[in-house]
C-alpha cells in the first residue's frame, strides 16, 4: 500500500465529496478512500475546519497546520498538492529535500507564469503529474488512440465552449487539445470579448485563433459564456471525414462520420455516431488514482506530465499576452 500526504482540504482536496457512504469520487480524499492500494496518512492545511469530516474516512490520518512539518518524513510515497496555483512552486522547491517521494500529484494549472517552472530540479520534474481529470476516463483515451492514427483526415475547425475563467476552466480545454492532437502550434490569437470569469484576475475570454498542424491551418474558437447565465464545457473537433464531440452537460464523447445525405447525396452531413460513450465523471478521481497506481507499477499512465503542462502553459500565455496587448 502507498502512503499519501495531501496538502489542502478544500474543494478538490476533500469537500467536493465528503460522504463515506457513496461510491462517487470527486475529490482526492475520496479517490484515495475508494482505492485499496492507497492510504491517506498525512494531511496539511492551515485550517482544521474539515478535519473531523475527513477523519470519518481516515480515522488515523495525521494532521498538521503547516506542510513544512512533512518535508523530511520518509514514508510519503505520493505528495498531493491541492492548493491555490501560486503556492505550487514554493511547495515543490521545499520538498526537493525529500528523496523518498515517488510522485507529485498536483492540481491544474501547474504554474501561473512561464518563469514558475525555473528552479525545479529535473528529478522533481520527472515525478510530476497534473490533475486534468478528463484524461483518466478510458473513453477519452480510446478516442485519443483513434485520432493518433489520423483516420479522419485533416482538422478543419476546433470549437470550445466554456465558462468560469480562461485559466481556471479554459486550461482543461487546452489540455484536451494536446491530448487529442499531436504537434500543433497556436497562431494569430485574437481576443474578441471579455466576460465575467473565475475572479477579476481570470476572465472568461472569447478567442479566435488558428492551429498549425502538419502544414495545415485550421480555425480555433473559444466561445466563452458568463457563468451567471450559463455554465458549460464542451469541445468539438471537425475533421475532413468525421466530427469528435466531448460534452460535459450530456456527459458523453462521440465520433460521427461525415457522409453524403441519403435524401440529397450532393450534401455532406453528420451521420449518427459510430462511437458514443458515457463519461465516468462520477468516479473520475478513483480513475485518477487507478492511473497513478499503473504509473507506480510501471504500466502506461495517461496523466498529463510536467512537460505536457509546459506546452499547455505556452499555449495559454500566448493568448494572455495578446489579451494584455489589446487591453
Amino acid at each position: 500500500m502507498y502512503n499519501v500526504a495531501l496538502i489542502g482540504m478544500g474543494n478538490i482536496g476533500f469537500t467536493f465529496d465528503k460522504d463515506p457512504n457513496t461510491k462517487t469520487a470527486f475529490s482526492h480524499a475520496k479517490g484515495i478512500y475508494l482505492h485499496k492500494e492507497f492510504n491517506l496518512k498525512y494531511i496539511a492545511d492551515p485550517s482544521d475546519t474539515n478535519l473531523n469530516d475527513l477523519k470519518k474516512l481516515f480515522p488515523k490520518v495525521i494532521y498538521s497546520h503547516d506542510y513544512t512539518t512533512l518535508l523530511n518524513i520518509s514514508d510519503i510515497d505520493i505528495l498531493v498538492i491541492a492548493t491555490p496555483t501560486h503556492l505550487h512552486k514554493s511547495i515543490l522547491i521545499d520538498f526537493q529535500v525529500n528523496l523518498h517521494i515517488k510522485t507529485f500529484f498536483i492540481e491544474k494549472p501547474l504554474f501561473s507564469i512561464d518563469e514558475d517552472h525555473t528552479g525545479i530540479s529535473e528529478n522533481i520534474k520527472k515525478k510530476i503529474i497534473i490533475n486534468y481529470p478528463r484524461r483518466f476516463d478510458p473513453n477519452i483515451q480510446e478516442v485519443r488512440k483513434q485520432l493518433l492514427f489520423q483516420p479522419y483526415g485533416s482538422l478543419r475547425k476546433a470549437i470550445i465552449k466554456y465558462s468560469k475563467g480562461f485559466s481556471n476552466n479554459g486550461s482543461h480545454a487546452i489540455d484536451l487539445l494536446h491530448c487529442f492532437l499531436e504537434n500543433f502550434s497556436l497562431e494569430n490569437p485574437k481576443i474578441l470579448q471579455r466576460l465575467p470569469g473565475f475572479d477579476n484576475q481570470d476572465l472568461t475570454l472569447d478567442i479566435y485563433g488558428q492551429l498549425l498542424m502538419q502544414n495545415t491551418v485550421s480555425q480555433l474558437y473559444f466561445m466563452g459564456f458568463d457563468h451567471n447565465h450559463l455554465t458549460t464545457f464542451s469541445l468539438e473537433l471537425y475533421f475532413k471525414k468525421a466530427i469528435v464531440k466531448y460534452d460535459d452537460t450530456e456527459l458523453t464523447i462521440s465520433i460521427s462520420e461525415i457522409k453524403a445525405d441519403k435524401q440529397y447525396p450532393a450534401y455532406l452531413t453528420e451521420a449518427e455516431p459510430m462511437f458514443l460513450k458515457d463519461l465516468n465523471m462520477d468516479k473520475i478521481m478513483l480513475l485518477a488514482y487507478e492511473d497513478l497506481y499503473k504509473k507506480l507499477t510501471d504500466e502506461v499512465s495517461h496523466a498529463s506530465t510536467f512537460y505536457d503542462e509546459i506546452k499547455n502553459l505556452k499555449f495559454k500565455n500566448k493568448i494572455l499576452k495578446e489579451d494584455k496587448c489589446q487591453s
